[in-house]
């Protein structure tokens, strides 16, 4: 069950690349500008270093996206991201992807218990 989970990600990664590489592409090729950028910071629910490591690796190779940073976990709060986004400055747009993107994640390598 696990692998099916994985190539689910897998597709829906790449999915996300190349519809994001469209996006800066036709923004390149058009004489308006078409970049509204904006910064968000987005609580993790990964824990491990392994699921940090891979979701910031995965937001990072989308094109118009970048992890900026991240804040360690303290008491009671989670670890956190700093998402720069070229192409939506729409917060709760943002967010709605990122969280979609580490539920996948997470249904992975936590073998579909994602809480």
């Amino acid at each position: 069950m696990r692998i099916i989970r994985f190539f689910s990600y897998l597709w829906y990664l790449t999915t996300q690349i190349i519809s994001g590489s469209a996006v800066v592409v036709s923004s390149a090729l058009s004489k308006t500008v078409r970049a509204r950028p904006c910064i968000v910071e987005f609580p993790l629910r990964c824990e491990s270093d392994f699921e940090i490591v891979m979701l910031a690796s995965s937001i990072t190779i989308t094109p118009g996206t970048l992890v900026l940073g991240v804040a360690a976990a303290r008491e009671n709060v989670p670890a956190t991201f700093f998402v720069h986004s070229l192409y939506d400055n729409n917060r709760e747009t943002v967010l709605a992807g990122l969280k979609e993107l580490e539920t996948k994640l997470l249904n992975v390598t936590r073998n579909g218990v994602v809480q």
